[in-house]
């Protein structure tokens, strides 16, 4: 465009170095695809982008890719603030998190694992009334890795300082220090709205 690329263009650019950097061209060649059929739309490069990221979540072009699609919240996937949070942990930018993280607990409803990442993000922030009402929500949400955020180290500032409102909300104190960590981006296979 006259003023640079646009979306589009920044998209298809992404997608392109995205395939090359993880050496899986699926996406790239879906997309190019429905480009030569006519077929696309802008949620299709949005998807792409979403699709090709995450075997590259925690990388600088991964991020990029999910920030440019983060930044249509209208087109954009649920899951693409899930793994937009979930680089952010893996890159120690907690401040960026908490800089997407409304619009990511707005589609979190479709998509809860969310609410496990933005836990992680507040807890790092010290935000711990926050952190634990994304547990909350997880668990109401129907989350099912609720396990996993139980014995999550990243959330262990949260076990310590609610205590008691921790062990009622999981049934169980959390258990020692180590353990895994927060919600792992999954591959899709379309632009559906589930992982």
């Amino acid at each position: 465009g006259f003023l640079g690329p646009t979306p589009r263009e920044q998209g298809e650019a992404l997608l392109e170095a995205l395939a090359t950097a993880t050496k899986n061209q699926r996406w790239l060649k879906e997309w190019r695809a429905k480009v030569k059929k006519g077929e696309q739309g802008f949620s299709d490069i949005l998807n792409a982008l979403y699709n090709a990221s995450c075997g590259a979540t925690t990388t600088d072009l991964g991020i990029e890719a999910l920030e440019l699609a983060a930044q249509f919240p209208d087109w954009a996937l649920p899951h693409v603030y899930n793994n937009l949070l979930y680089g952010y942990l893996g890159r120690k930018r907690y401040a960026d998190g908490l800089r997407v993280i409304d619009v990511a607990l707005r589609a979190a409803k479709n998509n809860p694992p969310t609410y496990h990442n933005a836990a992680c993000i507040y807890a790092y922030c010290g935000k711990i009334d926050e952190a634990f009402e994304c547990l909350r929500l997880a668990k109401e949400s129907g989350y099912t890795d609720f396990e996993k955020m139980r014995t999550d180290p990243d959330l262990a500032p949260v076990a310590k300082k609610k205590g008691k409102a921790w062990d009622a909300l999981f049934g169980a104190p959390p258990p020692s220090p180590s353990g895994p960590s927060t919600s792992t981006p999954k591959k899709k296979k379309t632009g559906a709205q589930k992982k």
